[in-house]
């Protein structure tokens, strides 16, 4: 696989969960309290390796070149920077200090940029990838949280959850195009496989929005939980998966019915969601519940659980 191929296929993973076949992956889960990141081998949903990072880490992104894993460290005002060449043997090589408090990572397709989300401030930092000197900011709104850029590169979209709105950024011109009034709490996102459709958890709404990205249009399935945090798509695009958190559930969400179809109970305050690769399990970390759930989705039932310490980011990495 060429690098510019890989690099297509990792964004797509790991920022939005468009799945293509693969054996397996490794799937990377950071704990809040304890300062670490974990890794899990798809293969066998067996940990393989533990590392500390900086202080209270939230979201995860892997590099381009898929050597290294950074986490974005809020109460350290840094970014961990992980050398996962020998990935069960991570090794801690050094940490990009920032005087926002990082909550969330991602990179430009190109693998040129870090944009840096901070929860505290209404601004989103770029940073220069490499020597991570700061090339510009874009103001948004209150409680910026979750940013998705698209695999071409030209536009992303950021969920603002203070102010319970949706932005559309123009990547390349680091400026805002437009913005969708959502819900508070809205959160997660993830494209549907047919790149066309990026789908938007809408926190106390109780709904998924779904964007055309060529037109921005909009329109919504409700109905689905108290606070959905965070989204996953099947590789067949049929399926979306969900977690409502206040209900402690996992919902699957029929999408050409535009329903919800299924419902499992997890455990308190379930967050964030990612689907293996091949379709075959769900990956959900549950705060409320110090948690790590792995879902047969066939089956429709937890396969196996791992204790953690207010474990939040997830990251999936492309099968090997």
């Amino acid at each position: 696989m060429t690098g510019r191929r890989l690099w297509v296929w990792l964004l797509a993973v790991l920022l939005f969960e468009v799945p293509a076949a693969a054996t397996a992956d490794w799937v990377f889960w950071v704990n809040e309290h304890t300062d670490e990141l974990g890794i899990i081998d798809s293969a066998t949903n067996e940990v393989v390796a533990q590392i500390q990072v900086g202080r209270h880490p939230h979201r995860i992104a892997v590099a381009p070149d898929g050597r290294t894993v950074y986490t974005a460290n809020e109460k350290s005002r840094d970014i961990s920077i992980v050398d996962i060449t020998d990935i069960r043997h991570p090794r801690l090589t050094g940490s990009i200090r920032s005087a926002r408090a990082p909550y969330n990572l991602a990179f430009t397709p190109d693998g040129k940029e870090l944009w840096v989300v901070s929860e505290l401030f209404p601004r989103l930092q770029v940073l220069q990838t490499g020597t991570w000197e700061v090339l510009g900011e874009v103001p948004v709104g209150r409680i910026p949280a979750h940013l998705a850029i698209l695999p071409n590169g030209k536009k992303g979209y950021l969920a603002c959850r203070g102010d319970g709105t949706i932005w559309v950024l123009d990547i390349p011109g680091r400026k805002v195009l437009k913005t969708f009034p959502s819900s508070r709490q809205v959160m997660g996102m993830a494209l549907h496989p047919d790149g066309k459709t990026l789908l938007v958890a809408e926190g106390i709404s109780n709904s998924v929005a779904l964007i055309n990205t060529e037109t921005d249009e909009l329109e919504r399935i409700g109905r689905l939980g108290q606070e959905i945090h965070h989204v996953a798509v099947s590789p067949d695009g049929g399926t979306a998966y969900v977690t409502a958190r206040l209900e402690g559930h996992l919902v699957a969400v029929d999408l050409s019915g535009r329903k919800m179809k299924a419902r499992l109970p997890l455990a308190k305050w379930p967050d964030n969601i990612m689907m293996s690769a091949d379709g075959r399990f769900l990956y959900v970390t549950a705060r409320g519940a110090d948690q790590v759930f792995v879902v047969d989705v066939a089956g429709w039932k937890v396969l196996k659980r791992f204790a953690g310490h207010h474990p939040h980011g997830l990251a999936i990495f492309p099968g090997r």
